[in-house]
């Protein structure tokens, strides 16, 4: 068995040096990332999410808060209106004052009013700009409803009779509010089709008293398309999304990375199968549906964050989903292992060649010193060597000179 070589103390040195300043290097960097650079990534992440859902969220609110206020601002023009809804004075009255309202607030698209008797009077806004009147009383017509088209507030343009089986008094937004309790003044129904138009909304309504004590419910509906308009403009990053899911998990706003479709809402948002938000969703069910707590999870061997911020209506709640890859928001990210490999292995370099000149300043006056002593071991007793190098370096120089 050969004998193993012995290094020079030049070797020996540059070899534990480097080294050393490697594993330093590496250990510097690492908890730099770990400790340092994660978080303050992380950090930046959870601030952007929340700087792009929290005005969606602010925005929704002020939006559902003041119809709550027109609402209760056209409580006096119902309560002053006659008993006696089916009047075509008294239709014409309301036409004047909520077809302002309505104009007045694009985001509504219909107002309704009914009595306990039955009576029933609806408004709607028409896309080509018409208005339209369904005026019902099951106890006296059975099935049949009154509708008129009117171009403006005063000028009729058609009135016709058509069977439509419709009583305001079994509609979520009647039952809603006759049952709230005395503590609540407006009552939000969950998402439905509705029964005008046949388009997906919500409606918010409010018992009224008219002048002669009659019980009355007024309501306006509101279009989930008008939500979804607003979800589907908002991004977060580069390829993150925000939604608005009701609490059984309907979707009431689309994400920015579905196309726009009306059917598409109020569907259960696990039937969109291997999208972000579905496996968002999944995750935030299983954790227990967290408050404005940040998730994260792997999507196809990427990292994503997501965050499920409360929408209160009335009793009702919804949810605004913000969810977005982690690197959206630091696109440098993906890089960050290759730069600290670069960086670990040009620090390596450095510190061979950092190692190699320490080695040779510290290590050349022991190797002449090695020389001069081989030397006088041969017969040459003249032989001298500089006095260089540190303190101990040079006293042994001085002694052996």
């Amino acid at each position: 068995m050969s004998a193993r070589p012995i290094l020079s103390i030049y070797r020996t040195l540059m070899r534990s040096m480097t080294a050393l300043v490697v594993l330093c290097f590496v250990l510097f960097s690492v908890s730099g990332y770990l400790l340092v650079l994660r978080p303050s990534l992380d950090k930046l992440a959870q601030a952007s999410m929340r700087d792009a859902s929290l005005p969606l969220l602010l925005g929704l609110r002020d939006e559902f808060g003041r119809l709550e206020h027109t609402l209760a601002g056209a409580r006096q023009m119902v309560s002053d209106q006659a008993e006696d809804l089916l009047d075509d004075a008294g239709i014409r009255s309301l036409n004047r004052s909520l077809i302002p309202l309505l104009i007045a607030n694009p985001s509504v698209t219909a107002f309704i009013l009914a009595d306990a008797g039955g009576q029933g009077y609806l408004l709607l806004r028409n896309p080509d700009g018409t208005w339209t009147n369904r005026i019902t009383h099951p106890a006296a017509w059975g099935g049949r409803a009154r509708f008129l088209v009117w171009r403006d507030a005063r000028n009729l343009i058609a009135e016709s009779w058509r069977e439509t089986n419709y009583d305001s008094r079994t509609r979520p937004w009647y039952r809603g509010a006759v049952a709230l309790p005395a503590n609540a003044a407006f009552h939000w129904t969950e998402p439905y089709i509705f029964f005008a138009s046949g388009q997906p909304g919500i409606t918010v309504s409010m018992p009224v008293r008219s002048e002669l004590g009659g019980r009355r419910v007024i309501g306006m509906d509101v279009l989930l398309q008008t939500v979804s308009n607003q979800t589907q403009a908002l991004k977060m990053g580069q390829r993150g999304s925000v939604a608005v899911l009701s609490e059984a998990g309907a979707v009431i706003g689309l994400p920015g990375e579905m196309a726009s479709s009306t059917s598409a809402l109020l569907k259960p948002v696990t039937s969109f199968t291997g999208s972000p938000l579905a496996a968002t969703y999944a995750q935030w069910v299983n954790a227990g549906r967290p408050q404005g707590q940040q998730l994260r999870q792997n999507q196809d061997g990427e990292e994503w964050l997501a965050e499920f911020l409360p929408l209160v209506l009335g009793d009702k709640r919804l949810w605004v989903a913000a969810y977005s890859p982690l690197n959206a928001f630091a696109p440098w990210s993906d890089l960050l292992p290759l730069q600290m490999l670069a960086l670990i292995f040009g620090g390596a370099v450095l510190a061979a060649f950092l190692s190699a000149w320490v080695a040779r300043v510290i290590s050349r006056p022991v190797e002449e010193l090695a020389t001069a002593v081989g030397a006088l071991a041969e017969g040459d007793k003249v032989a001298r060597v500089k006095v260089r190098g540190p303190r101990e370096e040079r006293q042994l120089t001085d002694a052996f000179n």
